[in-house]
């Protein structure tokens, strides 16, 4: 995995670039990789608070439990941008299913990378002046 940028990060780790460094997040990323965790109340006291704690600190731990409370919050493995763009350059209009299990994602996710990059392109295109203008 190669980042080294907060802006490589898509949700729910972009959520955490204004608590924790790029390698606390890329720490809780592997901590945390398909796992889906509810920030209730009673958080605080689990096994999720004490690995939470243990890797970032209390004093940030209590961050980010308030960033997320009331959520259940799904954390997908942490996968590059060469990844989206491997994944987009495979994609043929049928292949969510395949993708999702090639590359480790939900085929919802797979479905938000191929719809993320098709609603750059109308952006683009919208832009564009015509030649019959």
């Amino acid at each position: 995995m190669n980042f080294t940028d907060k802006e490589d990060l898509r949700e729910p780790y972009s959520s955490l670039t204004e608590v924790l460094e790029l390698d606390e997040i890329l720490k809780l990323a592997d901590l945390w990789r398909g796992r889906q965790i509810l920030f209730s109340t009673s958080v605080k006291d689990t096994d999720t608070y004490n690995e939470l704690s243990d890797t970032i600190g209390a004093y940030k731990a209590d961050r980010v439990i308030n960033i997320y409370m009331g959520e259940l919050v799904y954390f997908p493995k942490l996968k590059s941008l060469s990844v989206r763009e491997q994944i987009l350059r495979e994609f043929n209009g049928y292949n969510y299913t395949g993708l999702a299990r090639k590359y480790g994602y939900s085929e919802r996710y797979i479905r938000k990378i191929v719809a993320d990059k098709s609603k750059a392109i109308r952006a683009i295109c919208e832009n564009q002046t015509s030649l019959f203008d």
